[in-house]
């Protein structure tokens, strides 16, 4: 009696293993495959709901590499050994080579068996989530491309609606990942690509081609990655982001988009890398959406000793123009999302002065304007000429915009710029953020019928 008693009271108290098997997967789901199986020991109830779960997530991080400082490696009778600095640093190595691949292989046998478990179960995938660690010289690089490989194909098989490869370290370079996945892609909607990298150019530019393996899904997400071209008629979102130091080295920095039915496009990029940029983007008329992020570089370090230390080219010309190309394609959006556009670093100009003098970015359609940490120029000049271009505009924000007051300013220039900001007639709302007060105040003196917020 007493026994059944306390049955009873924990069955009480363990109210979340009363939920239906919908909502218990939906909970599973939030979690890595490997912490997911670990709930197989709970009790009868978890003992194969790990099976189903619909979300797959491989991360090697969960595989921790190990190694025992106190294993016979280092014991009392390898003094003479520990007095040989070379000695040691070769036998802490082949330590770790062997802890490396003692990892790597329970990381290859839970994927493989997980994999094979959840084909026998027959349930379609909502989410296939590898993020595997690779690290040089511990493992050959083919043998990595191998197994990576098999697990993708194997999670095509289960036609998932979102795929998300990420690598960490040293970037995959394979261009067979979706060979034979056939109509096991008819269920795919969103696809991340972070470090994964194609051999040859041809593979790149065929990758999203409508005869290509890989059919372009509605929502596609390329992070460090060779992008290629992209032909599409389902694409719907698409992000692109080169936010590695060695980005402009790495990846093949070109792309031919056509896709009538994107709607929302966000660039993330170094300065730097413009020069090497070379994207068309076709007339898309449904794209309403656009954001374009200049990311902060970290300087070279560089030695006056170094012989092969060769000053850098010029590159403001190819930057200026590049930037003004891909505004160009903007050029029908409604809202637009511009972040930390400063100062050319050679010339010291104003790069969104320098790109807004260029004909081609005027945006007749611009309702909704972001300017995030933009330098506007000397007494604004660079906003008031955005204005200019603008003049179906109504909203315009402000964030960590900075200015310089221009000495030299005379009374022809102020009343031109008073005659350009006025012809933005449709402006409603301006919002300042982190803005000093003779910014507001110039900006409530040259827009009227605006209501300037902070």
């Amino acid at each position: 009696m007493e026994t059944r008693g306390r049955r009873k009271r924990a069955a009480a108290k363990d109210r979340l293993s009363n939920l239906p098997d919908c909502l218990l997967q939906g909970i599973l789901s939030q979690l890595r495959s490997r912490q997911v199986v670990h709930t197989s020991a709970l009790s009868r109830r978890w003992r194969h709901l790990w099976r189903t779960v619909p979300c797959i997530h491989i991360d090697s991080a969960d595989f921790p590499i190990q190694i025992d400082e106190d294993s016979d490696l280092f014991s009392d009778q390898d003094d003479d050994r520990k007095n040989s600095d070379e000695l040691d640093w070769s036998a802490r190595y082949r330590r770790l080579f062997e802890a490396e691949e003692d990892a790597i292989a329970k990381l290859e046998d839970f994927a493989d068996n997980l994999l094979f478990h959840h084909g026998l179960s027959g349930n379609v995938l909502d989410t296939l989530r590898l993020r595997i660690y690779r690290r040089d010289g511990c493992r050959h690089d083919r043998n990595d491309t191998d197994m990576i490989s098999r697990w993708i194909r194997r999670g095509l098989r289960l036609s998932p609606a979102e795929i998300d490869i990420i690598i960490d370290g040293i970037p995959m370079e394979q261009p067979y990942y979706f060979s034979n996945a056939g109509a096991s892609l008819g269920r795919l909607t969103k696809m991340r690509l972070e470090n994964v990298l194609l051999r040859d150019l041809f593979r790149i530019r065929d990758l999203f081609a409508p005869d290509s393996l890989l059919p372009v899904p509605e929502h596609l997400e390329i992070r460090n990655s060779a992008l290629g071209h992209i032909v599409s008629g389902t694409l719907k979102t698409l992000t692109v982001v080169y936010d590695s130091p060695a980005g402009t080295r790495r990846y093949e920095m070109f792309s031919q988009i056509a896709a009538p039915g994107l709607a929302s496009l966000r660039f993330e990029f170094s300065l730097s890398s413009l020069a090497n940029l070379d994207f068309t983007i076709e007339e898309s008329p449904s794209l309403a959406k656009a954001s374009i992020r200049l990311l902060d570089e970290a300087p070279q370090s560089w030695s006056w000793d170094d012989d092969d230390y060769d000053e850098e080219p010029d590159t403001t010309g190819p930057v200026v123009s590049n930037l003004c190309g891909l505004l160009g394609s903007l050029c029908n959006v409604t809202s637009l999302h511009l972040s930390g556009f400063q100062e050319m670093a050679r010339t010291q100009d104003v790069l969104l002065q320098a790109v807004l003098d260029e004909p081609c970015c005027v945006f007749p359609n611009l309702k909704s304007l972001v300017l995030d940490n933009c330098n506007l120029g000397y007494g604004l000049q660079t906003l008031w000429r955005f204005l200019h271009n603008t003049p179906a505009l109504e909203r315009l924000a402000l964030t960590n915009c900075k200015w310089q007051e221009n000495p030299h300013t005379q009374e022809s220039d102020e009343e031109q710029d008073l005659e350009t900001a006025t012809t933005t007639t449709n402006l409603k709302l301006v919002r300042i953020v982190d803005g000093n007060n003779k910014m507001r105040s110039k900006i409530k003196g040259k827009l009227p019928r605006a209501t300037v917020t902070t």
